[in-house]
Order: structure tokens, then sequence, then C-alpha cells
């Protein structure tokens, strides 16, 4: 049959299964209303089916694969020839390759870089690039050369809303309850928090403030929600650090570095399998449920606790100036603190 009419088959396991290239013909009986259906193997047997077994799907629409690229479970289809989208599906198709995909595990990028406006801006960034970039050794602009990969630009990136007139950052739902392995305080929970919410988060902060440990926390939940992670920085010594946190936390296993050659190198020869306690880790869905329920609860007693800690700061902070204020007062003869200062000064103690 035409690809314009997709036919699904309700096969014994309950799945529905792509017929479409299988069917000589398909009619619908107007008497009984079954569907009956003959295939190109025996085009002379007709086979019958209840209505709800069988689904007869038209074309939305085709969908041009050099502006419209798919992913599914976040991983991009690669050369793709055709895609049509039908009711609840999309249906792909490349050399030797056919394949049907749920909507619902679907995700759509369309090719920003398509547009006027974006192709505008990006032709005037190649411009500059090549008039005031770095040279490499062989005398050719090093950012330059980076722009040949922006052939295709996402319109789901932060590029594409960059350079897009009045586009804004997308706002996510966090997909579950958050969890700091590496210990938190209020402002690196909100940070955490942030990273899962808002399509591009800035954390900053002098040193021994808890930027690393906020990463790994980042890391720590993008691991737990079956998400990648790509840890960049200027300098090697900055992702060492992380990688030797997680390393001492037992999750080695999960670090890829890249960046040159003899690292790739190293980490594919270093492959020695998943440690034998992620087998011993896998509980029922029961149990991950019981645990989601204990994580929001201690999640509850964790923002508890830091507020606490918080209200206990502004006090002790109180109490240092008051101190100081009252320090003044005996300098100065025949005066003495109000009886507010004293009494923070000597609380009564309550009897029980």
């Amino acid at each position: 049959m035409s690809e314009d009419r997709l036919v699904l088959v309700l096969n014994n396991t309950g799945q529905w299964e792509d017929k479409t290239g299988d069917v000589a013909r398909c009619i619908t009986d107007s008497v009984s209303g079954h569907i009956k259906i003959s295939y190109k193997g025996n085009p002379k047997r007709e086979y019958s089916y209840r209505q709800e077994r069988v689904r007869l799907l038209d074309a939305i629409a085709v969908l041009n694969p050099t502006v419209v690229r798919l992913r599914v479970g976040g991983r991009l289809l690669p050369n793709v020839d055709s895609i049509t989208q039908y009711p609840d599906y999309y249906l792909v198709t490349a050399t030797g390759y056919r394949k049907l995909y749920a909507a619902s595990k679907v995700s759509v990028e369309q090719d920003a870089a398509a547009t006027p406006a974006c192709r505008n801006a990006l032709e005037y960034f190649r411009a500059v690039a090549e008039l005031v970039s770095l040279k490499n050794e062989d005398g050719q602009p090093i950012l330059a050369g980076q722009y040949k990969y922006l052939s295709r630009l996402p319109d789901t990136s932060v590029l594409a809303t960059y350079l897009t007139p009045g586009s804004a950052l997308a706002k996510h739902v966090t997909p579950g309850s958050l969890i700091y392995p590496f210990g938190t305080n209020a402002s690196q929970k909100t940070a955490v928090e942030m990273a899962f919410l808002s399509q591009v988060t800035i954390v900053q902060g002098p040193p021994g403030t808890g930027k690393t440990q906020t990463i790994l926390n980042i890391i720590a939940n993008a691991i737990r929600f079956g998400q990648t992670v790509a840890m960049v920085s200027n300098n090697n010594a900055a992702t060492q650090n992380v990688a030797d946190k997680l390393e001492k936390k037992g999750l080695g296993f999960l670090l890829a570095a890249l960046g040159n050659r003899a690292n790739k190198v190293t980490f594919v020869g270093a492959q020695r399998g998943y440690p034998s306690w992620i087998a011993q880790a896998v509980k029922s869905r029961k149990e991950v449920s019981r645990l989601d329920a204990h994580i929001r609860s201690l999640t509850t007693t964790l923002d508890g606790l830091i507020q606490a800690n918080n209200d206990r700061a502004m006090l002790v902070t109180k109490l240092s100036q008051i101190q100081a204020e009252a320090g003044l007062y005996r300098q100065i003869p025949g005066s003495t603190p109000s009886p507010g200062i004293q009494a923070m000064l000597h609380p009564r103690r309550r009897t029980p």
C-alpha cells in the first residue's frame, strides 16, 4: 500500500504491528463493519479483522529531513531519507531501513539555521570570525573553523534562542525528586534545582563556596534521571577535580575523559564492564516508588534543617552585633546597656 495510509494490526501480544508494506488490498465491509485485508504473500486469501484490531492512519504531513530531525530517547536519528507524520506516529525511512516510532517517544527538532534571521546572524558571525579570530600553526582562523559544525542548528538549542529575535529560554519540569549525595546548603540547593528547571543556569561565587559540590550534585541527579552530562572547562584541573570526587564515590565507571585522542584510547582500553553492585541495586517498581517517597520525605526534612540553620546564622550575627554594642556601652563611664541588650546577653534559663 501507499505510505499515504498506514495499516496497523493488533497482534496476539497486544502490540500494534505495522503491516503497510505487506498489504496488497484493504477494504471495509459495509455490512459487517469488519476490515478485510489481503497480503502480498498470498493476495487471493482475505483476512477479516474487527475494527478495534486495525488502525488505518492517514498521513498528516511529509517532513523535510534537511530541515527537520527526530530524536528518539534523546538520540538523533542519522542519515534519514524521509519522515512521514501520522496520528500518534512518525514513519522514518533511510537506505535499507524503514521504522515506525510512537510520537510519545519522539522529539522533533526544526533547523533554526534555515530561517532568515538565524541564517543572517550566523553568516555575520562567520564573517567576523574570519577577520578577527586567532590563527593556528597553519595560519587558519581557529574560531572560523568551528563554524563548519553549525551548518544545522536545532531550534531547541540555546544558540538558536540567542539568534532568534523574541525567543525565550525554555522552562523545564524536574523529572523527579532531587538528591544531594555530596551535601548542600540553601544556595547550592537552589542552584541544583534551577539547573533542572531552566535551559541555562549560571552559578558563580568565590573559591570555597561549593561550586564543585553543586556540579557533583547536578551530575548525580542527571545520572538518576538517565541523562548524560558533558563536564567541560578551560583547564584540566577543574574537570579532574570533579572526576576524582566521583571516583571516590565508586562512580568512576561512568566517566569518559575526552578532549584528545590519547584520552579516548585510554578510555576504550580501560573498559571492564559495570561493577557487580549495579545488578544488586536493581529494584522492583514498587521498591523504586517507595524509595522515591522516602526521598521526598527527606527533602522536606532537609528544607526544614536548612531553614533552621539559616535562622541560627542570622541569630549568631545579631548576637555578635549586640555584644559589640554592649562593649561600647562599657567603655562609657556610668552607662549601662539597655534592658533589651542585657536580656539578649544574659537570657534567663527556663525551668521545665
